[in-house]
């Protein structure tokens, strides 16, 4: 440092400030440049970002519509077959061969030895006397109670037919979750079938092809993709994977995949290479 001050001393005057100069605007040019690529990568990196939620939120919706169209089909089969069934029994009464209150009562053992998924099941409203009075003509665990005070029940009992969605408990249970319903009005008997069951025990019934080609025609830059998977780690969708990857790592030892099933909603950056890649690089998914 010494030596360095001695010959920048000796230096003629032209000469020192020529180097001063250069050295300013070498200085200044880098400082720049580290400035101007933070604020770039920012930029990319904030726009990069944007395109992957509007990506993700446009997935979510297909996959949600899917799902409902699932769900909904199936209650509304369950529904209109269990209508049939109330049909028939009547028809029975009408010409003599049982009595109307026999009618009910076999249609009712017929509709109770039904379930919906895992703990879903068929019960009936009693509309003869809506809205003061709806009590529950069909019901495997509370028979006959009177459940006019329920908003949701208010609200089918006006509908009669179609698709309802509701939080719901029943005995014995910890909390209210998602149910979903279909119901269909069998007007001799001022009865509304309700096929019921909660949305999450309805997995199987989503066909993956309804949706699966077109999350996977979401591509971003050259090695960007969308992908699919459940809680428990299972590759719904991937154009690469299959398989479960809950314990696998990524390049740096974390739990990529075990993080994301327990985190659901937002972004994670992490080091991944997939098939054929050389070497993993930073991915950031939404």
């Amino acid at each position: 440092m010494v030596k360095f001050f001695a010959f920048f001393y000796n230096l003629r005057i032209r000469s020192k400030l020529l180097l001063i100069f250069t050295t300013t605007f070498i200085l200044s040019v880098a400082a720049g440049s580290a400035i101007l690529y933070v604020l770039i990568r920012k930029t990319v990196e904030s726009s990069i970002e944007r395109e992957l939620q509007n990506a993700n939120g446009t997935i979510l919706e297909i996959v949600n519509t899917a799902a409902n169209v699932s769900i909904k089909n199936h209650l509304r089969a369950v529904a209109e077959k269990n209508r049939d069934i109330a049909s028939h029994f009547y028809s029975l009464a009408k010409k003599g061969l049982i009595s109307d209150h026999e009618a009910k009562k076999q249609a009712s053992r017929i509709m109770l030895s039904q379930g919906i998924g895992k703990t879903g099941y068929i019960f009936v409203w009693d509309i003869s006397k809506a809205p003061n009075s709806i009590p529950l003509a069909v019901h495997p665990k509370i028979q006959s109670k009177d459940v006019a005070y329920v908003d949701f029940v208010q609200n089918g009992a006006a509908l009669r037919t179609g698709y309802m969605e509701y939080m719901w408990k029943n005995p014995g249970e910890d909390k209210e979750r998602d149910k979903a319903m279909y119901i269909a009005y069998f007007e001799p008997w001022q009865w509304v079938i309700c096929a019921s069951s909660y949305k999450e025990e309805f997995t199987g019934l989503i066909n993956i092809d309804d949706f699966k080609n077109q999350v996977l025609s979401f591509r971003f830059g050259k090695t960007g993709y969308s992908f699919v998977l459940n809680s428990k780690g299972d590759i719904i969708v991937d154009p690469r994977h299959t398989g479960n990857f809950l314990h696998q790592k990524d390049a740096k030892g974390t739990m990529v995949i075990k993080k994301i099933c327990e985190t659901k909603n937002g972004r994670i950056n992490y080091w991944w290479y997939n098939p054929g890649e050389k070497s993993a690089v930073e991915r950031l998914a939404i």
